[in-house]
């Protein structure tokens, strides 16, 4: 059973979503917002959610980069850069298929709760999933080379 505090965050999810016009499926049984595909404004999916257990925010999400297995290892180099320079978020590469999972988290335990905090978190969480989509687009397209990716995530020296 969800707390005041935790359905409190949970409205403030949605509430933010809906304000940024982020298209979002409510699961109120586990306090859920799953974002599926909103097109070009943003077009990754990934969920929102209390983890009720340990007492924090999450984004996750799931993309994939491509389908050649050749640019594994740059993947794997790109993700490292990323998660050594990010203020908030991580990433892993699944090499098998070529997906980014993105994950991000906040503690609310002994916080107060504001919409601002919930409202930042997915202001950060929605910046990060586009920044990423486009760089590892580009990347597996041959729009953007590798230096460049690693430059944009302030990898250089990385490699």
């Amino acid at each position: 059973m969800a707390s005041e505090k935790e359905l409190q965050l949970y409205e403030f999810i949605c509430e933010t979503l809906t304000e940024a016009q982020i298209v979002f499926i409510r699961d109120d049984r586990v306090l859920f917002a799953n974002c599926r595909k909103n097109g070009d404004k943003f077009p990754v999916s990934c969920v929102f959610a209390v983890n009720k257990t340990h007492e924090y925010l999450q984004c996750l999400s799931l993309f994939a980069v491509g389908n050649e297995y050749s640019c594994v290892n740059e993947l794997s180099v790109i993700a490292n850069a990323y998660n050594a320079r990010a203020p908030r978020g991580r990433i892993d590469i699944d090499i098998f298929s070529n997906m980014v999972h993105y994950r991000n988290v906040a503690c609310y335990k002994g916080r107060e709760i504001t919409k601002s905090f919930v409202s930042d978190f997915i202001e950060n969480a929605v910046t990060e999933l586009l920044k990423l989509d486009r760089l590892f687009s580009g990347y597996t397209k041959g729009e953007i080379d590798f230096e460049t990716v690693l430059t944009s995530l302030g990898g250089e020296g990385a490699v």
